[in-house]
């Protein structure tokens, strides 16, 4: 819709286009107005995260629509990243001591979890502070920045970690 999306730390959404720039805030519909980040869809949808527990909140062109905590979103409702797979189901990275990884299937119009990965879930010890990036790749495989705990790859139900100390990453923040 040739629409420019800005995020800010506390005043919600900005959208800008030939017309003028608007402010999006709580009384438009938003949850949460500290807005973490911003990912457009292959369909078109726009998605927020937001680290005030305001949820993933999804913008259809019309209206913003917001899956929270009450719905199954884990991570206290802090969304911290968005990517895609090649099935199109949204994958929503989440921060907090819940932190994980959720695919969600928004095709209908309820939407619905499919999965759920978190290190507790999967039974691994590392990675509880929370996915900073995600990318989906074909096969089911995803590859995860984290805050604090290196590069983790998820595939075929196991989770791997590629750090700094063990694998000679720059950094474990990715």
């Amino acid at each position: 819709d040739g629409l420019i999306w800005f995020a800010t730390e506390s005043d919600g959404l900005f959208s800008y286009d030939e017309k003028g720039i608007i402010n999006y805030d709580s009384k438009d519909g938003l949850t949460g107005v500290d807005i973490s980040t911003i990912f457009e869809a292959s369909n078109g949808d726009i998605w927020f995260g937001t680290w005030d527990r305001g949820g993933a909140i999804k913008y259809d062109g019309n209206n913003f629509l917001t899956t929270s905590v009450e719905d199954g979103l884990i991570g206290n409702g802090i969304v911290s990243s968005f990517s895609q797979d090649s099935s199109s189901h949204i994958l929503i990275g989440t921060g907090g001591p819940t932190s994980g990884i959720q695919i969600y299937d928004d095709s209908s119009q309820q939407g619905k979890f499919l999965d759920t990965y978190t290190p507790r879930l999967m039974g691994s010890t590392f990675w509880g502070v929370g996915v900073n990036s995600i990318l989906g790749v074909p096969n089911g495989i995803f590859w995860m920045g984290t805050w604090e705990d290196g590069l983790i790859k998820f595939e075929n139900g196991f989770f791997r970690r590629y750090t700094r100390n063990s694998h000679g990453l720059i950094d474990d923040r990715v």
